[in-house]
């Protein structure tokens, strides 16, 4: 080949590269799919799921993985699920994470019956909202009133709260949280995890008993001896009376506590699979993140406790939904910016419209929730994840 045409050759391929470089429409890096625990672990519907993935284009699945199981029986026919899973989407080419909830620990719904349940052991770490920070502080957390009270006050207001949840406020629950995570990551080969409510509920909670005497111990030592003994005295009444009295401390404490439930959780999967990929899901709208939730995720991604924030799937207007996504990509530094579409929730043309947004925005990955209500007929069209999947990979969205 002379020297002209070995030239010539450079420059479409550098201009083929260029265009694929700075194409406004090129995919997604990551293509995910949130997957229930049903799913995977029934042998059939994971090897159709496996196959629909790679065949659409998808590139990660992330797995509902719980962490209240304790070692035994079931942990371990869990466990040989996700290596069969795991070793099956290898060979497709597909990444698998684990999905786990960072601090939920029971669905809503009635209480489990084994003594062996973390909330029926560790009832003191369930966090407490306002409205029955009274009545719970006068009884004991082992007093099976105590969670049967959380449990309906949870189940009244199951369109605020999906469930009961252990509070990173107390570092022995947090503790506890990543050594179930630690344990499960030396066990099973995922590629990465992704933390789900890592936040509190509200910013009603937590007002158990354990973590308000811990915020109570690190402003009252500041205290003149007098006022002091006033906080107590009336605390011993209501114990609202510290964080009440001290609202911008209160906020900062919770926040603290959240940011070190990350990183704590981080370290241990770090640590148990080294260059595992760490990601956390968010609340879209910062502002709600930060002021209802506690996640200063801005902080997060600024120290590197993180690889990657995925703003949660909502049904927020499109005009809300782009200009989340553009605060985000301001905030998220060297951190990949994922999102979720919530094709559950969507109409099929409103889900392929939000894929479209997020691509032109270019977000680097884009998870779909979820695998089992794209694929259900009574609700979704025929064909409704080859054309996620090629709206995904080609913005093509006929």
């Amino acid at each position: 080949m002379t020297r002209g045409r070995r030239r010539k050759l450079l420059g479409v391929l550098l201009g083929v590269l260029l265009g694929a470089l700075l194409a406004p429409n090129s995919a997604a890096a990551e293509r995910g799919l949130w997957v229930r625990t049903a799913t995977w672990q029934d042998p059939l519907r994971a090897a159709r799921l496996i196959a629909d993935a790679a065949a659409t284009g998808f590139t990660l699945l992330l797995l509902d993985v719980p962490l209240d199981d304790a070692p035994g029986a079931s942990s371990t026919r869990r466990d040989e699920a996700l290596h069969a899973f795991i070793a099956s989407a290898k060979v497709r080419g597909l990444q698998v994470h684990a999905w786990v909830q960072a601090s939920r620990i029971l669905a809503a719904g009635a209480l489990p019956a084994s003594g062996d349940h973390p909330v029926r052991t560790y009832p003191e770490w369930v966090m407490v909202p306002r409205e029955l920070a009274t009545e719970l502080a006068r009884l004991d957390a082992h007093n099976p009133a105590y969670l049967g009270a959380l449990a309906r006050w949870a189940r009244d207001r199951a369109d605020e709260v999906d469930g009961l949840y252990l509070s990173p406020l107390v570092p022995a629950a947090a503790e506890f949280l990543a050594d179930r995570l630690g344990a499960l990551l030396n066990r099973v080969p995922f590629d990465g995890v992704q933390f789900e409510s890592a936040y509190l509920p509200s910013s009603d909670f937590d007002f158990g008993e354990l973590a308000v005497r811990l915020f109570r111990e690190e402003v009252a030592s500041r205290l003149p001896p007098l006022e002091r003994r006033q906080h107590d005295a009336r605390s011993a009444i209501d114990p609202r009376t510290y964080p009440d009295a001290f609202p911008q401390e209160w906020s900062r404490f919770r926040r603290s506590r959240v940011t070190a439930l990350i990183a704590r959780l981080g370290a241990r999967a770090r640590q148990a699979r080294p260059g595992i990929h760490v990601s956390v899901l968010v609340a879209a709208d910062p502002d709600e993140a930060l002021g209802r939730h506690q996640q200063d995720w801005r902080t997060w991604v600024e120290i590197g406790l993180v690889d990657a924030i995925c703003l949660a799937p909502g049904t927020e207007m499109p005009g809300e939904f782009s200009q989340h996504l553009v605060d985000a990509s301001t905030i998220a530094g060297t951190a990949a910016l994922w999102t979720g579409v919530a094709a559950h929730r969507l109409s099929p043309s409103d889900t392929l419209a939000r894929i479209r947004t997020a691509r032109r925005i270019g977000v680097d990955g884009l998870l779909v929730w979820s695998y089992d209500t794209v694929i259900d007929s009574t609700r979704q069209p025929p064909g409704h994840l080859q054309q996620i999947g090629l709206a995904l990979s080609t913005g093509d969205q006929r």
